[in-house]
């Protein structure tokens, strides 16, 4: 299935969005995590566009969308909530990975008249003790050049941080999230100022609202992570009222990046299964 990019303006600033599938089908919206971009689910968006209108979102100061004065979890969120406007995403069903599941349980709860099904990935750690091994990890992910010769170099320097990726997967989604410069080298497209701004909201909220969150919804996390210990994610799935959870074998802290063939058939079970 081909995929489109298209754009949309959103609180004044311009988005890009990727779109897979026929716009007649159920939707589905994607949102990527941290430091991430919507190119990364091009596999996901091939994959369930049989059944779905896969839409992909370059949030706020990622991607190709257009950096921003300010950021913050209301102003994320609130772009997320005017796309589903704008694009008229009645029942949709929302897949959000790490700062982005608390995007897909807020507006589930808040709206729940227009969510059919909710995915949450690899989120939610702040509300657990992550091992310091686990934090380590994670918080090289923004502490990496910010340019590079190459992006080789790049992909290097990532495969450092996440070894356990699937290699063309992870080369694909470095290359993709690169730019290059008038100087020839090449940089990350996302916005320096995320790496001083704290996207998710506080634990105290992400637990006042799961239990609002009244569709079905799958949490899903590697089965060795040490970000979002196996304890916490079955806290999380206990308090929502229709959870269930999925450990992503051969996975750690980044169960996307590391098995995400097994990542995309326990989705798309769940969100075809009736």
């Amino acid at each position: 299935m081909q995929v489109q990019d298209k754009s949309v303006t959103l609180n004044g600033l311009r988005f890009h969005y990727r779109a897979w599938g026929d716009p007649s089908n159920s939707p589905l919206l994607v949102l990527h995590g941290f430091l991430g971009h919507a190119r990364m689910y091009d596999p996901l968006g091939q994959v369930m566009s049989d059944r779905y209108w896969v839409v992909a979102l370059d949030q706020r100061g990622h991607g190709e969308t257009e950096w921003a004065s300010d950021y913050g979890p209301e102003l994320v969120f609130d772009d997320v909530a005017t796309l589903v406007e704008r694009l008229g995403l009645s029942r949709v069903s929302i897949l959000g990975y790490s700062f982005s599941g608390p995007i897909g349980y807020t507006y589930a709860a808040r709206h729940p008249e227009w969510v059919d099904r909710l995915v949450l990935l690899d989120s939610g750690a702040s509300a657990g003790t992550p091992s310091p091994r686990a934090l380590a990890q994670v918080q090289a992910w923004g502490t990496l050049p910010r340019t590079f010769a190459t992006p080789q170099d790049a992909q290097r320097a990532f495969f450092d941080v996440v070894p356990r990726a699937a290699r063309i997967e992870f080369q694909r989604f470095v290359q993709d999230g690169l730019i290059q410069q008038s100087d020839g080298r090449w940089a990350w497209r996302w916005d320096p100022k995320l790496l001083q701004t704290r996207l998710p909201p506080p634990p105290d909220f992400m637990w006042r609202t799961l239990p609002q969150v009244i569709c079905p919804t799958l949490y899903v996390r590697g089965e060795d992570s040490e970000y979002v210990p196996l304890e916490l994610a079955e806290k999380m799935v206990a308090v929502l009222p229709h959870g269930q959870l999925a450990n992503i074998p051969d996975a750690g802290n980044f169960s996307w990046f590391e098995n995400p063939t097994a990542v995309i058939a326990v989705v798309r079970e769940f969100l075809v299964a009736r």
